[in-house]
């Protein structure tokens, strides 16, 4: 018998599965408008997703739920995947026409897609670089709060300094 708290971690896992599963479908949408593919290779490429989507699927449940499926899995999978599809795919795809238009704009112009690619950079980095300053000045308040750079200043200067003669 499984646990309770087993339980709700499949069924956890079974959403997220569902909100992965509508990203990797909104990268499909967007290699499809940028590429735009032929009329007869569209079916093909549908059958190709629907194989790869079985597929990390199908891996997922069976390293974590040891293959064992149940209907209650399918279910929260496809409320996974309805609540990214309705409430958060607008903006992810929205951001990703605006990430590949920049750059398609850009190799048009004769420009490297450099622009569009630092653009997705600065996005990525930024929060990072916001919370390295904002510890680094709360390091530094504190320190002048305390008067101690000057002492471990010091400290850290005197191994590195050249002996006296």
């Amino acid at each position: 018998m499984d646990t309770a708290a087993g339980q709700f971690l499949r069924l956890l896992l079974a959403l997220i599965c569902g909100v992965g599963l509508g990203i990797f479908y909104d990268g499909y949408r967007l290699f499809r408008r940028f590429t735009a593919p032929h009329r007869r290779l569209r079916p093909l490429l549908d059958i190709l997703w629907w194989l790869l989507a079985l597929a990390l699927v199908f891996a997922v449940w069976l390293r974590f739920t040891w293959g064992e499926v149940r209907f209650s899995l399918l279910v929260w999978q496809g409320l996974g995947f309805a609540l990214y599809y309705t409430y958060l795919s607008p903006h992810i795809y929205g951001l990703g026409k605006w990430l590949l238009s920049g750059s398609a704009r850009a190799k048009k112009a004769g420009r490297a897609p450099g622009k569009s690619l630092k653009r997705v950079y600065e996005i990525v980095t930024w929060p990072f670089y916001a919370l390295a300053f904002f510890i680094y000045k709360l390091a530094a308040l504190l320190l002048s709060a305390l008067r101690l750079p000057a002492f471990f200043f010091g400290y850290l200067r005197s191994p590195f300094t050249s002996p006296k003669e």
